[in-house]
């Protein structure tokens, strides 16, 4: 069991990050697409070896106000199998502050995990290469602002069902209104 804690976004906003893989498909030669299904922010990847109940125990620890947040912008990950494609979230203070108190509250239900910088996004695609003629810059230009409240994290399964990756919220953990 692959577990991972994240901020689940809402259909509305799923529908308009679908819409800018849609934007993106006619640019890319290649790309292996994350599902609308799947799209989510990563707060802390946990992998393998570590219980789900340590986990469950370490989201109930957790005591942080809810808070609004933002995307920012398109951008990439360079990998020599192709590149991964994230769309950027505005690194604000709150959001910082959640991954750290998560952090935490993780290593004191002995899940002990490296420290990485935080650099919050959302991956819409793997394996990307892109036409030569790409125009980053350009085409960040017509990416709306996407707003999000912070108000539950969720404690994510992944894993492959007849082929297709699936993640499935397992628990979750509201942040106090």
């Amino acid at each position: 069991m692959r577990l991972f804690i994240a901020i689940n976004f809402s259909r509305q906003n799923k529908d308009v990050f679908a819409d800018i893989q849609q934007s993106l498909r006619p640019h890319a030669i290649s790309a292996n697409w994350v599902s609308r299904d799947n799209l989510h922010l990563t707060l802390s990847f946990l992998g393998e070896k570590y219980a789900q109940n340590s986990a469950m125990a370490a989201l109930d620890m957790v005591n942080f106000p809810c808070f609004d947040f933002a995307s920012s912008h398109l951008g990439f990950f360079r990998r020599d199998d192709g590149d991964i494609f994230w769309l950027g979230i505005k690194n604000d203070r709150e959001l910082a502050q959640l991954e750290r108190t998560l952090f935490i509250c993780l290593g004191k239900c002995g899940i002990e995990l490296p420290h990485r910088d935080f650099r919050p996004h959302l991956t819409i695609a793997r394996r990307v290469i892109m036409q030569p003629d790409f125009d980053l810059k350009k085409f960040n230009a017509t990416i709306p602002e996407i707003r999000q409240q912070a108000d539950k994290i969720s404690l994510m399964n992944s894993q492959r069902l007849d082929g297709e990756l699936v993640y499935t919220e397992v628990y979750s953990r509201r942040l106090e209104q």
